[in-house]
């Protein structure tokens, strides 16, 4: 439990130090980006991630972690997308294509490049039906 909270922390971290002087539109790309894993590295810490939530489904506790932290997640789009006078309820769909794309990636489907464009046409898309 306590690596599974451990990702959670370091993602919050990370998403706050590099979106500290960003606009909303930005800051949407990048927590919708920042899961889709770029390097070996990356990818690693996304496979462990994935392996807590297939354990969530059997470990309450474990589970519990995983759906705050999407809640977390959709919360903030949520909130991004109020501020720019989007539609909050889009938040959902993207988490959700942000999460698919990661999967895509992580089982060699598509690569973190494609994954990336298809993720920030999308917001492009939403962004000019927003102004």
């Amino acid at each position: 439990m306590r690596g599974c909270r451990a990702i959670v922390a370091g993602a919050s971290r990370a998403y706050s130090d590099r979106v500290g002087s960003l606009d909303a539109w930005s800051s949407l790309v990048e927590l919708l980006t920042e899961p889709i894993p770029q390097t070996e590295a990356f990818r690693r810490g996304a496979a462990v991630w994935y392996a807590y939530l297939a354990r969530g489904v059997v470990d309450p506790k474990i589970g519990e972690i995983v759906r705050d932290a999407n809640r977390g997640t959709v919360e903030e789009a949520s909130s991004l997308l109020a501020s720019v006078c989007a539609p909050p309820s889009e938040a959902e769909r993207l988490v959700s294509l942000s999460n698919g794309l990661t999967q895509r990636v992580l089982i060699g489907a598509t690569t973190p490049q494609e994954a990336l464009t298809i993720l920030r046409d999308e917001i492009d898309l939403l962004k000019a039906r927003s102004t």
